[in-house]
């Protein structure tokens, strides 16, 4: 395991993965399908939650961005 100092010690910047813990509910039809396809592709249900996050958030920045860079907007603000 390697130590943030060590690696500022060589000169390299290292980003710390911050992590939240949530709980949430599903129907048990949803978390049937989740984990059948989780397995499927050789993830766990987290991971796969984590990715289909991730992905439905890079969807929506992708579109607010087109729709600021139509209107010529170009802000990281999410004020629309």
């Amino acid at each position: 395991m390697e130590y943030a100092e060590d690696a500022e010690s060589r000169g390299e910047i290292r980003m710390e993965r911050k992590m939240t813990c949530i709980t949430l509910e599903f129907p048990d039809s949803l978390i049937r399908g989740i984990q059948e396809l989780a397995a499927k592709d050789g993830y766990s249900v987290e991971q796969f939650l984590i990715s289909a996050a991730g992905e439905k958030l890079s969807r929506l920045w992708r579109r607010i961005i087109w729709i600021r860079g139509r209107r010529g907007l170009m802000s990281w603000s999410l004020v629309v």
